[in-house]
């Protein structure tokens, strides 16, 4: 059976769609990324990358770092309209703290998100949606 032939919206979505296969090339990426050597300037670098991916979003990067003692979150770089308190964040802290039990994304969107849930990000603006994804190495 032929698929009939698309019209506006409909088929400009389609287009989009098809298109947004080619989008996310990450080779200059992993180059640049490559290319630095410390922590601080990948976070920055990757959480430019993602920001301008999501248009109107923050995107902050963190790693979990110890004292010896302690393990907890180090924010590393911020891009958008938000800011991370320049604080070791307890890896218990709201849905963050969450990342080490369950190791995989974790996103609310604006109906189920609590301000508890974020209380180390300070922004202006209303959260649509909150997603915290885990880059883990070697696993």
């Amino acid at each position: 059976m032929a698929t009939p032939p698309q019209k506006g919206r409909t088929a400009e979505r389609a287009k989009l769609a098809g298109e947004q296969e080619s989008i996310l090339d990450v080779s200059l990426l992993s180059a640049t990324l490559f290319a630095e050597q410390e922590t601080t300037p990948r976070a920055r670098i990757l959480a430019k990358f993602i920001s301008e991916l999501l248009a109107e979003s923050a995107v902050s990067v963190y790693t979990l770092s110890t004292d010896g003692q302690n393990e907890f979150w180090n924010p590393r770089a911020t891009f958008g309209e938000a800011a991370i308190h320049k604080q070791a964040i307890p890896t218990t802290t709201g849905m963050i703290g969450d990342l080490l039990k369950q190791a995989t994304a974790i996103t609310r969107d604006a109906s189920r998100l609590r301000r508890e849930d974020y209380p180390h990000v300070d922004t202006r603006k209303t959260l649509l949606s909150l997603s915290y994804i885990p880059l883990i190495y070697k696993e």
